[in-house]
């Protein structure tokens, strides 16, 4: 919604009310949207001084707006059904810190505000499995896998659940990803009007890929 204000005093502003009612050219529902006087009360006296006091009212309503926002509820989906052919062996399940590969990217997306993860695998998939079954995901079996990425990506949105607001798409190969970036790729997408939101390095696009649930039929 706009945010519309008026300048000058709260004297002249309420004369200005007054003639716009009597005369008819505002309701006093139209009027209530109207902000006036427009500024934080910091004692302005100069044009400067008034262009300053307005700007940061402008700034606080905006960051107001931004904390009052829903947080949407976000779904994972972690793409982990490739044959990790060039490998030669199970490229997730290869050591990584305390743990897997796989494993060490689960624990960092559920380290993050995310609500649910959806685990899609398909090559070497009961291995996989029984390393990851007692993480807290669902895991789905990606039957097509052999057919590329993007089956696994409408395999893990058909299991999607229909209350969620967004879905956040990243690849069980990246372990280096941390809950933090993904919690601030999620702040990033509150904060925009866009209905999808890109991690990006060196002004590249890479992963992970956040939207909004609205595309999930497009996809699927």
């Amino acid at each position: 919604a706009a945010y519309i204000g008026m300048i000058g005093s709260a004297k002249k502003v309420g004369r200005m009310k007054n003639l716009f009612l009597q005369e008819g050219w505002a309701t006093r529902e139209q009027w209530a949207g109207i902000h006036a006087p427009i500024g934080l009360p910091i004692g302005s006296v100069t044009v400067q001084e008034i262009a300053v006091s307005i700007s940061a009212q402008l700034v606080q309503v905006r960051y107001q707006r931004f904390f009052q926002r829903k947080r949407p509820s976000v779904t994972a989906i972690i793409l982990g059904a490739g044959e990790s052919s060039r490998m030669g062996r199970p490229k997730l399940l290869l050591p990584f810190g305390d743990s897997t590969m796989i494993g060490t990217v689960i624990s960092h997306v559920h380290a993050s505000s995310i609500e649910k993860i959806i685990v899609v695998l398909g090559s070497n998939f009961e291995s996989h499995r029984d390393v990851i079954k007692d993480y807290p995901v669902e895991i789905v079996n990606n039957t097509h896998y052999r057919e590329g990425m993007f089956s696994s990506v409408k395999c893990g949105l058909e299991a999607v659940p229909h209350d969620a607001d967004a879905v956040l798409v990243l690849l069980g190969d990246q372990p280096m990803i941390l809950s933090e970036e993904i919690d601030q790729l999620i702040e990033s997408y509150m904060g925009s009007e866009k209905g999808i939101a890109i991690a990006t390095h060196g002004k590249k696009r890479g992963h992970p890929i956040l939207f909004g649930k609205k595309y999930i039929s497009d996809v699927t």
